[in-house]
């Protein structure tokens, strides 16, 4: 399911309130989708939603419409790894662990590493959230903790919402130029596209 189909009725099974998605559909229809009356018909590929709404919005619709697959994971890993690339650039060189949670939560997305692999990494990458913590180094923190919850059992969606917690630590142009960025991948994995590797921010 590259591109998933986002149901009305799947939005509100996951919680989503009905003002909540009302507000989305100006943009919509300003792109040129068209909205039914009966709006428990309304059924949109993911696609669509990023190109009218943003990325902001398309992980809420994948949120709500609990939608889980590998590639939500690797975006995640993605979201992680230009987190901590951003912070060896800064001088701050990211501890092993954090790129090793990388790497391991990817092969998991793949099928090459095991439930018991990625817990593992997991573990050792959440003991360096609590180390930068309590050294103070708010950055680092947020690296660490994108890369730790990149690798974390839990729905992939999961994963990606907290590495999405690392461009919190950036200034608000930062924050729009990972958005932006965040965008074109989705749109990558969401065509089956080659994914090109991360680069330094």
């Amino acid at each position: 399911m590259p591109d998933p189909i986002i149901p009305y009725a799947a939005l509100r099974a996951g919680g989503a309130c009905v003002e909540g998605i009302r507000s989305r559909f100006p943009a919509l229809r300003a792109a040129g989708i068209k909205i039914p009356r009966r709006y428990s018909t309304l059924a949109i590929p993911l696609s669509e939603i990023l190109r009218a709404s943003g990325f902001g919005a398309a992980i809420d619709m994948i949120w709500y419409a609990e939608i889980e697959e590998p590639w939500i994971r690797l975006l995640a890993c993605d979201c992680s790894e230009h987190a901590l690339l951003r912070e060896r650039v800064a001088g701050r060189e990211p501890d092993p662990r954090s790129w090793r949670a990388i790497e391991v939560s990817r092969a998991f997305a793949r099928g090459e590493a095991t439930a018991d692999e990625l817990e593992k990494a997991w573990v050792k990458a959440l003991h360096e959230v609590a180390e930068a913590y309590y050294m103070i180094m708010p950055s680092s923190q947020y690296a660490a903790s994108a890369a730790a919850h990149s690798a974390d059992r839990e729905p992939s969606f999961a994963a990606l919402h907290a590495a999405m917690m690392a461009v919190k630590a950036y200034d608000q142009p930062s924050q729009e130029a990972v958005h932006a960025w965040l965008s074109r991948r989705l749109h990558l994995y969401l065509a089956e596209a080659e994914i090109p590797p991360v680069e330094a921010p």
